[in-house]
């Protein structure tokens, strides 16, 4: 689905299957959103996305091949905030981008859970010590960005 709002685009999509246990009914496996983007104003990423869009270059071999290369090119355009070019991650394959990308919004999520520790803790050395790991996560989460390029 393309949502747009004024000059603002959203793309979303899901792969959903038939339940194992009900087949009468579907599960959604994941929703992926792409962040609003200024469709007038694009930077180079969005371009790059936009013109990967091109259904041209998916498969046509049947409609899940096909809305598969739409997920992967979504997938690849969502960790365009940690490698600015498109070719490079598309490159490395949309399922090794997806996982390195899921690992560092993990890591982004447990240091903003520290951060919001800290500003409670009242023991110094506590404080210390969750600093030490923010500092070790951010390292881990620097050496997986480092893997897009």
């Amino acid at each position: 689905m393309v949502f747009q709002y004024g000059d603002k685009i959203l793309f979303n999509v899901a792969h959903k299957r038939i339940n194992k246990a009900d087949e009468s009914k579907n599960t959604v496996e994941e929703f992926l959103y792409t962040d609003w983007t200024n469709f007038t104003n694009l930077a180079d990423r969005e371009e790059q996305f936009i013109n990967s869009m091109n259904f041209k270059g998916f498969s046509f071999s049947n409609c899940y091949r096909f809305y598969s290369d739409v997920v992967d090119r979504i997938n690849i355009f969502n960790a365009l905030k940690y490698q600015s070019d498109f070719e490079t991650l598309n490159t490395k394959g949309a399922a090794e981008v997806k996982t390195i990308a899921d690992k560092i919004e993990k890591i982004d999520f447990e240091i903003l859970e520290l951060r919001n520790k800290i500003k409670k803790e009242v023991q110094f050395n506590k404080k210390i010590e969750m600093n030490i790991s923010i500092k070790k996560l951010e390292h881990t989460r620097g050496k997986l960005i480092e893997k897009f390029d």
